[in-house]
């Protein structure tokens, strides 16, 4: 057994965003990241790598529409992640990623197998 490997899946997917990431849509982001702690999550704008938890440093990107960001996450909920963490970005007034942050606090602890369900209204 190799203890230096990491234990964790990483995973860095490429989002072409439509819509601006303005301060509300950030903090519903961040809040969405920092549901799953024991997963790493970085959104990353070429060539910066930002921690997504942090409020400042989304802003900092200044992540605008028709931009293409990556976002990575590496832990036993990356899958989870990564999935709400697109959504929270798939439209203008932000209200997709309320309820997703609503329906994740509900269901947390998420078992990492267990693949995410979400509604769409």
């Amino acid at each position: 057994m190799n203890l230096l490997k990491e234990p964790f899946k990483s995973l860095k997917v490429p989002v072409k965003i439509k819509y601006s990431l303005t301060e509300r849509k950030a903090a519903v982001f961040v809040q969405i990241a920092n549901l799953f702690t024991d997963t790493k999550t970085y959104l990353i704008k070429p060539p910066l790598k930002v921690d997504a938890k942090s409020i400042i440093t989304i802003l900092n990107l200044n992540c605008q529409n028709s931009e293409t960001i990556f976002i990575e996450t590496q832990g036993p909920q990356a899958d989870l992640a990564v999935i709400s963490l697109i959504k929270s970005l798939s439209e203008p007034t932000g209200q997709i990623a309320k309820d997703t942050l609503h329906q994740l606090k509900g269901s947390q602890p998420v078992p990492p197998s267990q693949s995410p369900t979400f509604e769409t209204t």
